[in-house]
């Protein structure tokens, strides 16, 4: 099997002029707007019945003058919705790439070391911490700093 056969259904995000590998939930989300903004130019193509819905019927037989919706940027504040300010997709590709391999590097730590760091993520203090893992509060603070940096070192490229 040819290396582009085996990738040939690997969904994919165009990033700039690349293909970045992506799950299927990520192609799908980075989808979701230019399906949206394709269903709005389809229903703004479709006329109004008397109850306001969009009619279903097919336009080229229709004797009704079209009655589309404008849609504009201040309309579309108007009515609630609001434009992500500053969506960056390579960022967030390159976050979501963060978060998995932090998730594998915390799941390489031993039992003890991973529940201390559960446990500082949830926002526990040192001194509540120690009796769960048996350490000192002196010791938690110890671990959790060199947690930390074997964390910041396996991350290194990351950041």
């Amino acid at each position: 099997m040819a290396k582009n056969d085996k990738n040939a259904n690997q969904p994919y995000i165009k990033v700039g002029r690349k293909q970045v590998q992506t799950t299927k939930e990520q192609a799908r989300a980075s989808m979701q707007a230019q399906w949206r903004e394709q269903k709005v130019m389809e229903r703004e193509q479709k006329c109004l019945t008397e109850t306001g819905a969009r009619c279903t019927k097919d336009c080229s037989k229709c004797d009704k003058e079209r009655q589309s919706i404008v849609g504009s940027l201040d309309a579309m504040q108007a009515a609630g919705y609001h434009p992500i300010a500053d969506f960056d997709l390579e960022e967030l590709v390159a976050e979501r790439i963060l978060f998995a391999e932090l998730a594998k590097a915390l799941g390489e730590l031993d039992p003890q070391n991973r529940q201390i760091m559960e446990m500082v993520g949830l926002g526990y203090t040192e001194r509540e911490i120690a009796p769960e893992v048996g350490l000192s509060q002196k010791g938690v603070n110890k671990r959790k700093t060199k947690l930390f940096d074997l964390l910041r070192e396996k991350l290194q490229g990351f950041c």
